[in-house]
């Protein structure tokens, strides 16, 4: 037989054809909804941005009833908080793993969905800033832990969330908490105003990676310049993690 003449395995084979070959594939979207009316479902609470001596802070958390005016047979995650420092923080926080289907070193596309309850009426004049529009609802997503620190007698938190109206490296601004209520309809103290059910979602403008044992931090907060005091329902937070090529 000629030396030019190939057999067609042979042949199959140069061209990269006579064996499978491997392809990296991506895997599916992760999607996980948490509705609070069946508990907390590991979502833990925290709160950062206020000074050591700082007292009266009212801080709260819980899940308990939805007020009587959306329906007080469901329930929430209720945070407080009174803002005496001019900067406080309160969030919730959750771990995502391998348990999870999230994969070590895997970069993601992050997505939050929120569905959160807000008696601050839009227009409404405050201490330091309005209670609806100067307090920013937030989400961030890390391979890090957010948790609180101690720097220079302050407690703040570990990530770089920004600063108010500002987001930041691990979290951004999703939107206020105003719930459209206009502020001379609204009942006056000492009266509360209702409750309004908000709709906000999130779209992290960047990737991040899981950490080497596949893991990933999302939470969701409010940052606020109104200097009184802030309750708000989150009644459901849903994540969707898209995966990107490693």
């Amino acid at each position: 037989m000629s030396s030019l003449s190939l057999s067609r395995r042979t042949f199959l084979a140069a061209l990269g054809l006579g064996a499978a070959r491997s392809f990296s594939q991506t895997p599916a979207e992760i999607v996980r909804r948490y509705d609070f009316n069946d508990g907390s479902h590991g979502w833990l609470p925290g709160f950062t941005d206020y000074g050591l001596d700082t007292g009266g802070l009212e801080r709260l958390a819980e899940i308990r009833p939805l007020p009587p005016e959306i329906n007080s047979d469901l329930r929430g995650y209720y945070l407080q908080s009174m803002n005496r420092s001019d900067d406080m923080f309160m969030f919730l926080k959750k771990e995502l793993d391998h348990r999870d289907g999230v994969e070590p070193d895997r970069p993601y596309s992050v997505s939050v969905d929120i569905e959160l309850l807000s008696n601050a009426p839009s227009g409404c004049a405050g201490a330091g800033g309005a209670p609806g529009e100067a307090v920013w609802l937030k989400a961030g997503v890390s391979p890090i832990e957010p948790v609180a620190v101690v720097r220079d007698q302050h407690v703040r938190l570990n990530l770089d969330k920004g600063d108010q109206a500002n987001g930041g490296f691990d979290a951004g601004i999703v939107s206020n908490i105003a719930n459209g209520m206009p502020c001379q309809d609204a009942p006056q103290p000492p009266a509360v105003p209702p409750y309004i059910y908000l709709h906000r979602v999130y779209h992290h403008p960047r990737l991040v990676a899981a950490d080497p044992n596949g893991r990933l931090w999302v939470f969701v907060g409010t940052d606020s310049g109104y200097e009184g005091l802030t309750g708000l329902y989150y009644y459901s937070i849903l994540i969707t993690l898209r995966p990107m090529p490693a």
